[in-house]
This record gives C-alpha cells, structure tokens and sequence, in this order.
C-alpha cells in the first residue's frame, strides 16, 4: 500500500511540474498600436499570418499590417479551472449519489452503495444512505446505514471536496452478529459533465467494527483500511 501511494504521489508531482512550468507564446505587434498574443498556427511567407488565441479565436493578418513578431514566455497553473472557474454550478436542492468502491486491509471488500439528501448550497450536502457491502476474506456481506455529510471546495466544473459517512452495518449472512459502528472520512474531486450530472473519484479511510456473540461469549474486532471510490451525482 505504501509503494502504490508513493507512486500515486510521484506521479502527481511529475504533472504538476510539468503543467507548471513557464511555456512560450507568440506576440504579434501591429502596426496600428495593437498587441495580440497566441500561438501562430499558419504563416505564408511575405503574405499572410493566422493566430489563435488562448480563447481559441483565430485571426488572419495581412504581413504588411504587422510590425514585428516576438515571443513571450508564460506561466500556465494546472489549478485555474479550480480557482478561477469558467463556468460555475449553483446546485441546490435534491442530490443523489451511487458509488462503487473497494477497500484495502485484512479483510478486503467491495462496495455499492447510494446516498440521498438536499444540496443546502454549492457547497454543503447533508443527506443519508444505504448499500451492500461485500468482504472477501469471511465471505460476509454487510448492509450499511449511514448518514452522508459532503463538502465542495468550489462551485465549478472541477471540484476538490470532502466527506464523512457515519452510521451502522448489519451482517446478514452470520447467525453471531457481525453487526457494528461504521466510519468512513473521504477526501476527492468531481467533474461536472451537465447541468446537475456529474462523475467523481475520492480516496478514504474506512473502519468497520463487527461484533460477535456465541451463547456468553462475545467479542468485537475492527476492519480498517484504505478505500477508492468512483462515483456519479445526479
């Protein structure tokens, strides 16, 4: 687990110092005063030019109303559509979620589960939900009931958040229990692809507490472990 986090953190780093760094762009001063910048994407020698901006407009200047061409360098940050988003979201009201996860640790499982509540603003959605969950090592499947409380960093169309789920799991498949407390912190982003739709991707860290009784005797052991979640918002 350490090296897959090592490597996730790595490889984070590498994008991030790549998309940082300072990148050129073209500079086209015009005879009549303005100043236009972009990137030259066609140039027919002593006849014409063809410039695209950042804005993606293209422009076509004649070689004899230009003064001079030159380059710039510029600092492109990864993170503007975070930031600065260009197109905001103002979601309130119903929101659902269903999510698919798996979970690291001694007893490994899957999950599939939803949630349903009220987006109070962009920002903060309080709800509950239920699902199936499914370890693989003692062949046990547990549904959990929990309430879903979210939080989103921005209002656009890339948006870090963070969550917590809290509640109870019953085991249906153990005649000695197997019922307990319920915890999941989660940390992610979503990308809105519509007006409300969305898809996103978290990492957590899951306990699950299952106790156990036989006749007097009893006890309780927890299952921990880190879980990745993929998931759509409607």
């Amino acid at each position: 687990m350490k090296r897959v986090l090592y490597t996730i953190t790595f490889l984070f780093l590498v994008v991030f110092y790549s998309y940082s760094q300072e990148r050129g762009q073209d500079v086209v001063y015009l005879k009549n005063g303005s100043i236009i910048r972009g990137i030259i994407i066609e140039q027919v020698p002593n006849k014409s030019i063809k410039l695209q901006t950042k804005d993606n407009n293209i422009f076509v200047y004649e070689i004899d109303e230009v003064e001079k061409i030159g380059k710039e360098r510029v600092s492109f940050n990864p993170f503007d559509k975070i930031t600065n988003p260009k197109n905001t979201y103002d979601i309130n009201g119903y929101r659902g979620f269903v999510d698919f996860g798996y979970t690291s640790g001694i007893d490994k499982n899957v999950q599939l589960t939803t949630t349903h509540g009220y987006q109070l603003n962009p920002y903060f959605f309080a709800g509950a939900g239920t699902g199936i969950s499914y370890f693989t090592n003692t062949e046990s499947l547990l549904i959990p009931l929990f309430v879903d409380l979210r939080g989103n960093f921005t209002n656009g169309q890339i948006a870090p958040f963070i969550g917590l789920r809290m509640g109870y799991a019953i085991d249906v498949t153990n005649d000695y229990g197997g019922n307990g407390f319920y915890c999941n912190p989660f940390v992610g982003v979503k990308y809105m692809i519509g007006e409300r739709l969305a898809v996103n991707l978290s990492l957590g860290y899951g306990t699950q507490t299952r106790k156990f009784s036989i006749d007097e005797y009893s006890s309780s052991t927890n299952i921990d472990g880190f879980n990745f979640k993929f998931g759509v918002e409607f």
